[in-house]
Parts: structure tokens; C-alpha cells; sequence
């Protein structure tokens, strides 16, 4: 495939890269942009207005400074398990989603497998621009190296940007020490009625913002391990509960 390299020299920041169509991208290549000296990663986006198939390789780390983001933009989008490298070819339904078109049509998938990868080498953010996120029930989220070895945790934040809803099907799990945001632009944060347990493992802080909610009265959203989170249920509550026995630092958000 292609690569990509805006790699920093002996000195210096990362640079900035955009891979982006006005109809379909596809992606199966590799980008660099790697800091050098006391330099930082840079950026990469990689976007398709109608379609987008990522199954690439993207590196902003930096020996010094602070690790870059990558930048993915779907319309929709559901998190299932498929080892890096796994079939991501993706037309979702009615050519407007990313990543993996499912068997029966409905909706698209991006793997656990190469968030975890791109998490070792990279900020992490998954945004939707028309519709949910929907996160299957049994997910790890965790930094690990292509061949499938679990690496040791990292300050490298994963941010689940949804311009509708965010839900998940079952529990699941997000163990890095870097910050899990997640953010329902238009609609609400939790579990609907499955009452999925969400593990935070490392010492990761929890940000959560829905229009209209996080979680309900009757089925809160359930954590274990958290220690610090910051949430705006905006125009709804915010219900969460925690069980584990730690104590939990709440603050809340302000624009």
C-alpha cells in the first residue's frame, strides 16, 4: 500500500496529513508523522464524504513530546471484535457508512483490533457525522501491537465523537491510563435496556456528554474501576453507579 511520510528530521513536530474524498476513500496504506527531538506527533484524518474503508496503518508517536491524533470520520459506526488486519472493507448502508458492511446490510463496523493497534501508536478519535456508535458487548479496548500482544498502558486518549446516540450491547472494557471521552452530540449515552458493565481498567478518567442524557433512572450507566469522571447530561439526568469499592472524584462540565 501507500505510505504516507511526514516524519519530523532531527528536530521538531510531526506534520499534518488528510486523506479525504468527496466520494469513497479507500485507505490500506500506512502514515508516519512522528515528532522528533522534543517535537510532538502530528495529525492525520482519514475521511470519506460518502465512504470510507480504512484497514491502514497510522504512527504519531514522538520520543519526547506528545503523542498526535488520528482522525476518522464515518457516518455511522459499531465497534465489534475482529483482530487487526481482519476484513474492514467497508460500503454501509446505502453507501453512506464506514468501515465493514455487515451481512445484513445494516450499519458498519470498525474492529476492536485496530482501535487497539492505532491506540499503541496514537490519540484515538472515532466521530460520526449523521448517525450512532454502537459498541458490542465483550469489547477490550487496549493498546496492542499488530501481532495481537497486549502492550503496557499509555497516557494515548481514545474520544467516541456520535452526532446521534452512543450505546453498547453488553459490557465491555477500556483499560489504558489515557482519557476515554465519549460525546452524543444530538442524543444520549448508555446501555438501553442490556445494563452492560463498563470496565475501566489503568487509571483512566472517565468525560461523558449527552443532549439528552447519560443513562436513566432505571438503568444507569454501570462502571467498575472508575476513579475520576466528568459529566453534562445536558438537556437530560446523568445517572451512573460504580461498584468496585473505590472512591470516585465527580466534577462536573462547562462549555
Amino acid at each position: 500500500g501507500t505510505t504516507i511520510d511526514a516524519d519530523a528530521t532531527t528536530s521538531g513536530n510531526g506534520g499534518n496529513v488528510v486523506v479525504w474524498s468527496n466520494d469513497g476513500t479507500r485507505y490500506y496504506g500506512s502514515i508516519s508523522a512522528r515528532g522528533a527531538g522534543q517535537g510532538s506527533g502530528g495529525s492525520a484524518e482519514v475521511s470519506g464524504e460518502a465512504y470510507l474503508d480504512y484497514d491502514g496503518q497510522t504512527d504519531l508517536r514522538a520520543p519526547s513530546g506528545e503523542t498526535g491524533t488520528l482522525l476518522l470520520d464515518p457516518a455511522e459506526i459499531e465497534i465489534t471484535h475482529d483482530p487487526y488486519g481482519g476484513d474492514v472493507n467497508i460500503s454501509g448502508d446505502s453507501g453512506t457508512g464506514p468501515y465493514t458492511d455487515t451481512s445484513s446490510g445494516a450499519g458498519s463496523i470498525l474492529t476492536d483490533g485496530t482501535i487497539n493497534w492505532e491506540l499503541n501508536n496514537a490519540n484515538v478519535t472515532v466521530t460520526t457525522y449523521t448517525n450512532d456508535i454502537q459498541i458490542d458487548g465483550g469489547r477490550v479496548l487496549e493498546p496492542m501491537h499488530q501481532t495481537g500482544t497486549v502492550q503496557p498502558a499509555n497516557s494515548n486518549t481514545l474520544t467516541l465523537a456520535s452526532n446521534a446516540n452512543i450505546s453498547w450491547t453488553g459490557g465491555w472494557t477500556y483499560s489504558n491510563s489515557g482519557q476515554l471521552t465519549m460525546s452524543a452530540a444530538n442524543g444520549s449515552i448508555g446501555a438501553g435496556t442490556t445494563s452492560g458493565t463498563l470496565t475501566l481498567g489503568g487509571t483512566s478518567p472517565l468525560l461523558m456528554r449527552a443532549a439528552d442524557g447519560i443513562g436513566t433512572s432505571t438503568t444507569p450507566v454501570e462502571t467498575s474501576g472508575l476513579t475520576t469522571i466528568a459529566a453534562d447530561g445536558v438537556n437530560g439526568g446523568i445517572n451512573v453507579s460504580n461498584s468496585g469499592g473505590t472512591n470516585v472524584t465527580i466534577s462536573s462540565l462547562s462549555d
